[in-house]
């Protein structure tokens, strides 16, 4: 029983260890074709993130001029 269930721990981390190997090939994978959309995205998420850090040095450079 013990061999049994050594046996099938080490096929399933096997089994788990060849196909997370496998996920991250590069050439596997078409599924992540950048389209358009996704630029756009990118391109609005880059620009609210540079929006909110200018904000945040605004802030705190009020913060130490009250000071």
């Amino acid at each position: 029983m013990t061999v049994l269930g050594t046996l099938i721990l080490g096929l399933l981390s096997g089994f788990g260890a060849v196909s997370t190997a496998w996920s991250f090939q590069p050439f596997v994978d078409t599924s992540n074709i950048v389209t358009e959309k996704d630029v756009n995205q990118a391109a609005a998420s880059l620009a609210r993130v540079r929006a909110d850090l200018v904000e945040r040095q605004r802030e705190a450079q009020q913060t130490e001029s009250s000071e």
